[in-house]
Order: C-alpha cells, then sequence, then structure tokens
C-alpha cells in the first residue's frame, strides 16, 4: 500500500524531524485528525509540519523506486512489459485538503503512466489519458482481443485527445459542503461539477495550472463541457453490488475512505 498514509519510509531515507513539531506528525501518522480532516473547515497544518509530511511522503516513493528496481533487476527484460501507474495522487493542502478523496483537483487525479518493454519505442505520449487505458493498452501488447465497448484505448497508438471523466462520492467543495463531485477535464480546461448541490468550477489549466481560479461565471465558455459533464454522468453504468469481505470496512476506514 505504499505511498500511503501514515507516511513511515524505511530508516535510511527518513528526514530528521524539525524542532518543535508534534510527535505525531513527526512520525508521519495523521490520523488522530482524521475527523477534523472531513469537517467543513479542515485540519490544517502549519507549514513546518506540512513540509515534513511532504519529504516523508516524498521519502516513501523513494522506497517504492527502490523495491521497484529490484525487482526489474530480476525480471526478463526481453520479453517483459512494465507498467508503472498509480491510483491517485495526494494533498498537500494545495485546496485546503490533506491526503485524497475529498476533490478532483489535479493534485489528485495526475499521476503517472509509465510503460516500458521489448518493441515499444522511447516517448512521450502527448495525449490526455485515463485508467480505463491500461486495460486495452496491455491487452494490445499481448496480442489479446478487447471488447469493442470497452470505454479505454490503446494509448500507444492513438494520436487525438478525448475528453478525461472523473467522479468521487465523498468529496468536499470549498465552503465545506460535501457530495458527489464529477468532472471533465480537455488538455487546457476542466470542469468540476457538484450536481446535487448545482455547484460548478471551471479552470484554464493553460494559464492556471494549480486550479487557483475559478472561471466559471466571468464569461468564459463552459456549457459545451457542462453538456457533455452532464451526458457522461447520465451515462455511466451503476456499480454492481457485491458483498464485502471480513475488515474490509476497517481497511477503507483506515485508508481515509470511510467516516
Amino acid at each position: 500500500m505504499e505511498p500511503h498514509h501514515p507516511y513511515t519510509p524505511p530508516p535510511h531515507l527518513r528526514p530528521p524531524a524539525p524542532p518543535g513539531i508534534r510527535p505525531r506528525v513527526a512520525a508521519g501518522r495523521l490520523d488522530p485528525w482524521q475527523a477534523a480532516m472531513r469537517a467543513p473547515v479542515p485540519f490544517q497544518l502549519p507549514a513546518p509540519e506540512l513540509e515534513h509530511v511532504r519529504r516523508l511522503y516524498e521519502a516513501e516513493i523513494r522506497a517504492w523506486d527502490e523495491q521497484l528496481a529490484a525487482l526489474l533487476r530480476a525480471l526478463d527484460a526481453r520479453s517483459t512489459v512494465v507498467v508503472v501507474t498509480a491510483d491517485h495522487g495526494e494533498a498537500f493542502q494545495e485546496h485546503g485538503r490533506l491526503q485524497h478523496g475529498f476533490h478532483l483537483y489535479d493534485e489528485l487525479l495526475h499521476v503517472p503512466l509509465v510503460i516500458a518493454g521489448p518493441g515499444i519505442p522511447v516517448r512521450r505520449v502527448g495525449v490526455q489519458t485515463m485508467g480505463v487505458d491500461v486495460f486495452p493498452t496491455v491487452a494490445a501488447l499481448l496480442g489479446l482481443p478487447v471488447a469493442a465497448d470497452l470505454p479505454g484505448r490503446d494509448v500507444l497508438v492513438v494520436d487525438a485527445d478525448r475528453p478525461a471523466f472523473s467522479m468521487t462520492l465523498g468529496g468536499r467543495l470549498p465552503d465545506g459542503r460535501g457530495g458527489e463531485i464529477v468532472l471533465v477535464r480537455m488538455p487546457g480546461t476542466k470542469l468540476i461539477w457538484a450536481p446535487t448541490l448545482g455547484h460548478f468550477q471551471l479552470f484554464d489549466l493553460v494559464r492556471d495550472p494549480g486550479e487557483r481560479e475559478d472561471r466559471w461565471g466571468d464569461g468564459a465558455p463552459a456549457a459545451p463541457l457542462a453538456h457533455l459533464l452532464s451526458e457522461w454522468r447520465a451515462a455511466a453504468p451503476v456499480a454492481p453490488a457485491a458483498p464485502a469481505p471480513p475488515g474490509f470496512e476497517e481497511r477503507l476506514r483506515a485508508l481515509g475512505y470511510v467516516d
């Protein structure tokens, strides 16, 4: 599960804690304040503590890199395709929140996707991709058939951008109100919508990559994006219900997905 909260990198990578910060924060554990993080006015770390927690997280990433290197050294590079990606990033109060699951800003959504192996040229794919693209891409590399109705596509052969969509059911708006949040992201524009609250945010990702300036309502053209997002939400399939295994809720709670 690493890199993940609690932020506990191995000793040889752990940065020293600055003087004066709270012991639990120094140890990389924010669990005493989990409930406060979900409050309308979320728990905030002072700048020295925030910087230390970020450095712990980065050290966990470095530890993950070391383990990946050990795995790659043991593989036969002539016949192995390696795919490296992530299911989410981590927030460090860029938009007032810590950890993940609260919103759909890019600090949580913009994750790596690295694909390497025999016959794959070294290059950077410039088109926008989504998690649903991983399966058809890997299937194509292995020569396996893919159902025509899958939403993803082989990112190694496409050359045209298309909208990317995302959703969270436990989101928080800047004013603290919670509920479902969905988005559509174009290469240069992003629209976030809380349907039950009627709240929109529009960002120009070229001029404002940090998503600080909400352009909704200032005359920027947003109606086509809003219509596209509404259509996608209406057509999105409902996840099938399935019984949870023993201890599943406790694991979700420990990861911050359940109150």
